[in-house]
């Protein structure tokens, strides 16, 4: 599949504890402590350096979530949060991980995760392990409207597995599809790449608006514009039927750290 990451994006701060265990508080209201990709991504990354660097066991960390990205929407938010999570413990405690051990932790916690790490314009392969840097997709703009109803990701991938079963059919389909999308990535055809997108989810998913494609598993959907002007004509139109909507523009990088104020 091809991926590509936006400026769109949540804000962690994460800082080192007196007290010993993972602290994790967000704004907006989210799934239990235990079930959360930060407290998962902290939990992973420390189970692995106290097995492998020579790190003081009883560490701790506050972990402050600034929730932008849509819940339950397709858009990875909770796996870009993991991965940002990993990046920055990495950096606070001085673990010298390689990028590569850190796509391993992040393989650990979800198979979207090593992806965030990465970022820009990407062909994932295999489980989400096998990464791709490909050439950017530049100059659009992205409207992504999230409708004002959730779809589970767990929920989504059940349905879509009960109902598409013949696997060598649907490859056959995607590779055919896949070359007709990397070649407009290719020439840079902006229009003609968001013709060539599919999302085999949409089979299975109802969908009002086809002049969307659904992000990841839904329920989120975005269009490419060209013109910045009927981008943002679109914007304001979705705006007064849906409670999220943004517009983004395409970025070539993963998570970052934007202030070192542990130091």
């Amino acid at each position: 599949m091809i991926v590509q990451t936006v400026d769109l994006c949540d804000y962690i701060s994460i800082r080192p504890s007196g007290k010993f265990g993972i602290n994790v508080v967000c704004d907006k209201k989210i799934e239990s402590l235990f079930e959360n990709c930060a407290y998962i991504a902290a939990k992973t990354f420390f189970d692995f350096i106290k097995k492998n660097k020579n790190i003081e066991k009883n560490i701790g960390v506050n972990i402050e979530i600034e929730k932008n990205i849509p819940i339950n929407s397709g858009l990875g938010g909770g796996s870009a949060d993991a991965a940002a999570v990993i990046f920055a413990l990495n950096k606070i405690f001085n673990c010298n991980l390689e990028l590569c051990q850190l796509v391993d932790l992040a393989f650990k916690i979800g198979s979207d995760v090593p992806l965030f790490l990465t970022g820009g314009t990407m062909r994932i392969r295999g489980c989400g392990n096998k990464i791709e840097k490909i050439k950017p997709i530049k100059n659009c703009n992205i409207l992504i409207v999230k409708p004002n109803f959730d779809i589970s990701t767990k929920k989504a991938y059940e349905i879509y597995d009960d109902k598409i079963l013949d696997s060598e059919k649907r490859n056959n389909e995607e590779d055919s599809r896949m070359s007709s999308l990397l070649n407009s990535i290719e020439i840079g055809e902006n229009d003609e790449i968001f013709k060539s997108t599919f999302n085999d989810f949409e089979k299975v998913m109802s969908q009002e608006d086809t002049s969307y494609r659904l992000t990841g598993s839904g329920s989120a959907m975005f269009r490419m514009f060209s013109n910045e002007f009927q981008a943002k004509n679109n914007y304001e139109r979705m705006k007064d039927l849906n409670k999220e909507v943004f517009l983004c523009k395409p970025i070539n990088y993963g998570v970052e750290i934007i202030e070192d104020s542990w130091n």
